[in-house]
């Protein structure tokens, strides 16, 4: 999907006639990437705790939608802005990554959540009693 979303924005940017440089959609993909990455053992977490795939799914698409409106609304106010450090999308930092390179911390941060959820999920997963009838 990376590779589909880098072809389709060299061709917007074709038609506008603007470049996108291969380093910026390389370093943009590489987090979205681990980003995306982070998601899914959050959502695999919620499903092994409540038993229900559906759960973990429902969860990962609310928080998901709130964490990226949280951060595009990050400097409106403290409230917000603390809110803000619970959204992936904070240390993500899309738009930054078109003029600067990926903050090591930043991934730091998505790749240790991305740790901890996957065991969470792996520990209560396998204690689940799964019955087969």
């Amino acid at each position: 999907m990376i590779i589909v979303w880098a072809i389709a924005v060299k061709i917007a940017a074709l038609l506008v006639h603007e470049t996108v440089g291969f380093n910026i959609l390389f370093r943009i993909g590489i987090v979205f990437f681990l980003t995306n990455l982070a998601l899914a053992p959050i959502a695999y977490s919620i499903g092994a705790m409540t038993g229900k795939r559906s759960a973990g799914g429902i969860f990962i698409g609310v928080y998901a939608f709130l964490a990226y409106f949280i951060n595009a609304l990050a400097g409106q106010g403290d409230v917000v802005k603390t809110l803000n450090q619970l959204s992936i999308f904070k240390y993500a930092g899309y738009i930054e990554l078109s003029s600067h390179t990926i903050l090591f911390g930043n991934i730091v941060v998505i790749v240790v959540a991305l740790i901890i959820f996957y065991i969470l999920g792996l520990l209560i997963f396998s204690r689940r009693d799964i019955q087969m009838n």
